[in-house]
């Protein structure tokens, strides 16, 4: 009866349901549009100024296809989700209104009341779906609004990323959850190196919440820590390890050997050099070289995959760490070619 209430009755009070606020310019003198249908249309009526307000085709990119491609200032995917959520888990016994302030450059959604009991700021991506009322959630699933094991933060984290932007900011306390979309500082390089990647793999592998955050911080660094995997993915040590696993096995990923490290796999290396899609080169690939060794033997080969440095590069840093004593051929092993390996003296 509540969430009939909700969704197709109008309040009884005099406060909107819902605002929508745009500036032209960050702090400049908004204009602002209070939205009083039921929930039902009151979602599709701020859905559709959001859609005003925005530009489809803020940037424009060329990509290594030679296609050009457009992107929004707001993904109008992740807008969805931002908007249905603000409405599916927002407390209802507040009897402030979902507010939308929308600019050129920021988009930030204000939804009343706090996380559901649970679920941490920290943890959006990892945390089931736990709606604060299960029934509105599930008339709005009925409706075709949303799915009833909703993941919508996955899907934000996946829209802004794959456009060039930055992940959603989540400002939260006990009696609000805010959502923020920035347009500015477009990755037009994280774009173009995805043209290259999607079609090497198969479908979803590369365009899901967990490899994009990977594949956007090892375009940036050359190599990928444990550590580092775990506040990327909001992941605890087991599910990191597991996710960190699926991408060695798919060839996207590359464990060092005997570290937890992790690179880009050849294969995409390759890819993107073809492409002349620019990934990072090692800014010391002597420190890498002495700190690998410490665990494993290493070959020409390895060092160039992990750090990104030219092959010759990394042959000369070799034979001089070699002339200077720190590092030796393994006798067990080749004793010419790139497949050398080479071990602490």
């Amino acid at each position: 009866m509540r969430a009939a209430e909700i969704l197709f009755g109008r309040r009884t009070l005099s406060l909107p349901l819902a605002r929508h606020v745009y500036r032209p310019f960050p702090g400049g003198e908004p204009s602002q549009e209070e939205v009083t249908e039921p929930a039902i249309l009151a979602i599709q009526s701020l859905l559709a100024r959001i859609k005003a307000h925005s530009d489809p085709e803020a940037d424009r990119i060329d990509l290594p296809t030679g296609q050009e491609r457009p992107l929004p200032d707001f993904p109008f995917d992740a807008v969805d989700e931002v908007v249905l959520n603000a409405f599916a888990h927002r407390d209802w016994s507040l009897t402030t209104a979902v507010v939308v302030d929308q600019s050129p450059q920021t988009l930030r959604v204000h939804s009343p009341g706090g996380l559901p009991l649970g679920v941490r700021a920290d943890r959006l991506l990892r945390t089931p779906s736990t709606p604060r009322n299960p029934v509105l959630m599930q008339a709005l699933h009925r409706l075709g609004l949303v799915e009833e094991t909703s993941r919508g933060f996955d899907r934000m984290w996946v829209s802004m990323l794959t456009a060039g932007r930055p992940v959603p900011d989540i400002d939260t306390d006990d009696f609000h959850v805010d959502v923020t979309f920035t347009a500015t500082g477009t990755d037009s390089h994280f774009v173009r190196a995805l043209a290259v990647l999607v079609p090497l793999f198969a479908e979803g592998v590369v365009r899901n919440v967990n490899t994009l955050l990977v594949l956007r911080h090892l375009l940036g660094a050359t190599t990928l820590t444990s550590a580092t995997a775990g506040h990327l993915l909001q992941a605890g040590p087991a599910e990191c390890q597991e996710i960190l696993d699926w991408l060695v096995s798919v060839d996207l990923l590359e464990q060092n050997p005997g570290s937890s490290t992790w690179v880009l796999a050849d294969r995409c290396r390759k890819a993107l050099g073809s492409a002349q899609v620019a990934v990072p080169l090692h800014q010391d690939v002597e420190n890498w070289i002495l700190d690998a060794i410490k665990h494993a033997p290493v070959t020409n080969r390895q060092v160039v995959a992990a750090t990104g440095a030219a092959p010759k590069t990394v042959t000369d840093m070799l034979r001089h760490l070699s002339v200077t004593g720190a590092i030796e051929k393994d006798p067990d092993g080749p004793q010419r070619g790139p497949t050398v390996r080479w071990r602490a003296r």
